[in-house]
């Protein structure tokens, strides 16, 4: 039986102070531009803030399941999100950019934070890029902060705006393709003989 933890929805000055316990700890782990490794990521280090943190897993262009999620993720529709496609928080026209935010958290890598608008109140979710066993950036801890407490469950989230924070000076986004399922991905070589 998991561990329930009370969801306090406070910002603190305009950013959650979860938000910023999981962002210092995921920055501690990461060496220059390379993200670090899911595996390197500790739940004790994260303290009473696990309920707004969640996991993604990259499983095509543009799409992630969400491999982990806490109460207060839960709480927007109502029930357990472990193994749903991330897109099912967002409403349907909102979900090309979605994945084109999802893209550029896995391809660049960069911090992505996309803010959004439920049932009146404002929000935002942060998703940092993480790599797995095999290297490849294809994972990202998430946190959700809202500003204010809201009635659960509530509806889907329309998102306001995008931004992103790239890891590397080269904002070149990387070329990747899908390989079989668990073997992670692959960098698409350029084509042509070698100069």
């Amino acid at each position: 039986m998991g561990v329930v933890v009370q969801f306090d929805r406070t910002l603190i000055k305009g950013r959650c102070q979860a938000e910023a316990t999981v962002g210092a700890h995921w920055d501690s782990l990461r060496d220059g531009a390379e993200p670090p490794l899911r595996s390197q990521i500790r739940a004790a280090s994260l303290g009473a803030h696990l309920d707004r943190v969640f996991l993604l897993q990259r499983i095509a262009p543009g799409h992630g399941r969400l491999r982990l999620s806490g109460g207060a993720l839960n709480d927007i529709l109502g029930m357990d999100l472990r193994g749903m496609p991330v897109s099912a928080l967002f409403t349907g026209a909102d979900r090309r950019d979605l994945a084109e935010a999802l893209e550029d958290c896995w391809q660049r890598p960069a911090i992505v934070t996309i803010s959004f608008q439920c049932n009146g109140s404002r929000g935002h979710l942060t998703l940092w890029p993480m790599r797995s066993d095999l290297g490849d950036t294809s994972r990202a801890l998430g946190c959700l902060s809202l500003d204010a407490t809201t009635p659960a469950p509530l509806s889907r989230l329309h998102i306001t705006r995008i931004s992103y924070e790239p890891l590397s000076t080269n904002d070149c986004p990387k070329t990747e393709k899908p390989a079989h399922v668990g073997a992670g991905l692959c960098l698409v070589e350029p084509e042509g003989p070698l100069a």
